[in-house]
């Protein structure tokens, strides 16, 4: 994201989503996906001009003000609380959470192929299969197709790598609302 030299002068005080993928240099997909997930903006059920994103609120997310220069190669921080826990996960929260995923993950079979763990957990089949390759999640391979067992994906979910990822996808960062009531708790 580009946000260097923004004159905020000149910006309009509501922006649609070309207007914002244009101001600050990022393609549609990740201003559709900005605007979906991280910055509060106005999302109607419409097909076009769906997108109302006001310039306080783009101001905000990028931790600027008026009249304020970025320097070249500026990256701006992710937020801290889009992880659960800052460091480690105490025992007896993952202990919950395993409990929890297992009663969540009921329905599906013992071994699950990477594409239906995609789906269940709303990460694309290539993310599934880096993180089986990492060794992060342990699979078995039957006739050239990955299955990875229930219970290996419930451990990982349980897993501070697990709650470490930087882009959550809106399944996790669901299941991390519904935790972080449990913490309060």
């Amino acid at each position: 994201m580009n946000t260097q030299n923004i004159n905020w002068d000149e910006v309009p005080e509501t922006l649609s989503l070309e207007q914002f993928r244009k101001l600050v240099h990022v393609s549609k997909r990740v201003a559709k996906e900005l605007l979906d997930t991280e910055i509060p903006c106005v999302i109607q059920a419409k097909t076009t001009h769906k997108y109302t994103l006001f310039k306080r609120d783009l101001i905000n997310y990028l931790g600027a003000h008026p009249g304020a220069q970025f320097p070249n190669g500026a990256t701006r921080i992710r937020r801290s609380n889009t992880r659960l826990f800052p460091s480690t996960i105490p025992v007896v929260f993952k202990k919950r959470m395993a409990f929890y995923f297992t009663s969540e993950f009921a329905d599906y079979p013992e071994l699950i192929r990477i594409r239906d763990v995609a789906e269940m957990i709303g990460y694309g089949k290539e993310q599934i299969g880096e993180w089986t390759n990492e060794g992060m999640i342990r699979y078995v391979t039957i006739s050239n197709v990955r299955y990875v067992c229930k219970s290996n994906l419930i451990l990982f979910l349980c897993t501070e790598d697990f709650d470490s990822v930087c882009r959550k996808s809106k399944w996790h960062k669901q299941h991390i609302e519904i935790f972080r009531e449990w913490k309060k708790s």
